[in-house]
């Protein structure tokens, strides 16, 4: 027999099964006492009906106490009761005229008990005794002429409990497995849930999902993080989160046309950033935010994998030159005849082989997507070394070159030989195309902080064409046969690599080209 009730729970079945039985037997006891002067009730044998409805009585009343005690066990005290219930029924049924009595309904009720608490084979078991019983009692009542009792009826009954057993037991199977797959699934789900938490909560992407009242119904540290709140949590309006994010999905809301993803710079800091806004249903809303500047330098990555194809196959090609005029330069260093104006020509001749040297490295380190060194730099000291460096090589004077510095002790982040790479890339293309009508040249260049530190490289020249602003930065474009149009795409490369932005911006009076920086840690701090 298969033991399906033995944890502490399970005993709540017996338990209900208590209430009907002494439920069973107060009636029982009214009907007798009730009837005391009418012979309706046990009118075939009242002895029989007052002794089995009393010993019923006192049976089910003392049953409450194994059954308290949970001893002895589930199955015997389940089994067991039912048995003494069949043949109380049995009796009360002689007692009342058999079978027609219509007390019989009662052992339908027991034996689906019994088929919802047993195995099958116990639960057939009690629909045998109940048949046989039935069988017993019309045999004896038609044997001493009490009633006239039909063995259809007997085995008609016999046959509804035995179908009444089956189906509560294979009922009662089919609720237990679908019970125990629910519970599984349940488990499964809250795995999954607890997996999902997991997720989010160690996504490098920030994740928001908001409720109808745009109330934050998950937030990730990420996201706390990236919107300077780190004590938020969920239930915290996103208001209060970032006014600006708020402002954005409000309109995103109103103007289904609109992006779902969009840029901002953070309140009060240098931070920009990118978020992607996508509907879950009727009423939530779920944000995936990302720091702009770490998606552009992923991005950055990714392109320079193809000019390192590009670089990595000319650069031993360029070296070996390069290497001779080194060689050759030297050694013309070293002849006795040599004049002022020769040893400055070669000491040119050795700092802009250098200065190749340095621009194929750089070229190199983007295209292995090595990291730049970046470092704090202070631009006036910076600027005067540079622009002194430049108007010698480039044999322009110092009125034609023009600089300032606003205010004085202005610092940025960004690796100084790339800095150095950038400007003379900014400073050569303005001297190759910033030349008035008159072909002067006037080139200025201007380092101030508005929200953040930025360089302008500006010139009074023609400036540049309509349809040509979108191409600029691209590689190899280029107005002239003998440009290579490298300068402008590795300088916006070396930028986006120092967390910067170089753009072009429409003057009246020729171009500008601006450098917009990180803060340095200092002036962050």
């Amino acid at each position: 027999m298969a033991h399906f009730y033995h944890d502490r729970d399970d005993w709540k079945p017996l338990r209900v099964l208590f209430v009907y039985r002494i439920f069973l037997a107060i009636v029982y006891l009214a009907m007798f006492y009730a009837e005391a002067g009418d012979k309706e009730f046990g009118s075939y044998n009242r002895f029989i009906f007052a002794i089995t409805s009393h010993a019923y009585f006192l049976f089910v009343a003392l049953s409450l106490i194994p059954l308290h005690f949970k001893h002895p066990s589930f199955q015997l005290q389940a089994h067991g009761f039912t048995i003494v219930d069949i043949t109380t029924l049995l009796f009360l049924m002689h007692a009342n005229g058999g079978i027609h009595s219509g007390l019989g309904i009662l052992l339908v009720i027991t034996t689906a008990s019994i088929g919802l608490l047993s195995s099958r084979k116990m639960a057939l078991f009690h629909p045998a005794v109940a048949t046989l019983g039935l069988f017993f009692e019309t045999f004896y009542a038609n044997l001493l002429s009490q009633s006239q009792s039909s063995y259809t009826h007997a085995a008609t009954l016999g046959f509804t409990l035995f179908a009444t057993g089956f189906l509560t037991h294979t009922l009662s199977q089919r609720a237990k497995k679908s019970e125990a797959l629910a519970e599984q699934r349940g488990d499964d789900l809250e795995s999954i849930e607890q997996l999902n938490d997991y997720i989010v909560q160690n996504m490098q992407s920030g994740v928001i999902a908001l409720d109808k009242n745009h109330r934050a119904v998950v937030i990730n540290d990420t996201a706390s993080n990236l919107l300077q709140h780190p004590e938020a949590t969920a239930g915290m309006p996103l208001k209060h989160l970032s006014p600006e994010l708020n402002t954005h999905i409000k309109n995103w809301l109103k103007n289904p046309n609109q992006p779902k993803q969009s840029q901002f710079y953070l309140h009060g800091t240098s931070l920009q950033l990118q978020i992607s806004s996508i509907k879950l249903g009727a009423y939530r809303i779920a944000i995936i935010i990302q720091d702009n500047a770490e998606i552009m330098q992923q991005m950055q990555q990714m392109k320079l994998a193809s000019l390192g194809r590009l670089t990595a196959s000319i650069a031993h090609e360029i070296r070996n030159p390069l290497g001779a005029i080194s060689h050759a330069n030297q050694l013309l260093n070293e002849s006795e005849n040599l004049d002022k104006i020769d040893t400055r020509m070669i000491e040119i001749i050795q700092n802009n082989t250098n200065r190749v040297n340095g621009i194929i490295e750089n070229v190199l380190q983007l295209s292995r997507r090595s990291k730049s060194k970046s470092q704090s730099i202070l631009l006036k000291p910076w600027l005067d070394e540079f622009v002194t460096e430049y108007v010698q090589i480039k044999n322009i004077t110092i009125d034609e070159l023009t600089y300032s510095v606003t205010p004085e002790d202005l610092a940025i982040q960004f690796d100084p030989s790339q800095l150095h790479q950038v400007l003379t890339s900014l400073a050569n293309n303005a001297l190759c195309y910033g030349r008035d009508t008159q072909g002067h040249i006037q080139l200025s260049i201007i380092a101030a902080t508005d929200e953040r530190p930025y360089i302008d490289v500006s010139d009074h020249g023609a400036g540049v064409q309509q349809e040509n602003i979108q191409q600029l930065f691209e590689p190899f474009f280029t107005t002239e046969n003998a440009g290579t149009g490298l300068g402008l795409y590795l300088a916006k490369e070396m930028s986006e690599c120092n967390y910067a932005k170089l753009e072009y911006r429409e003057s009246e009076i020729g171009a500008c080209f601006r450098l917009t920086f990180t803060p340095s840690q200092d002036e962050t701090e």
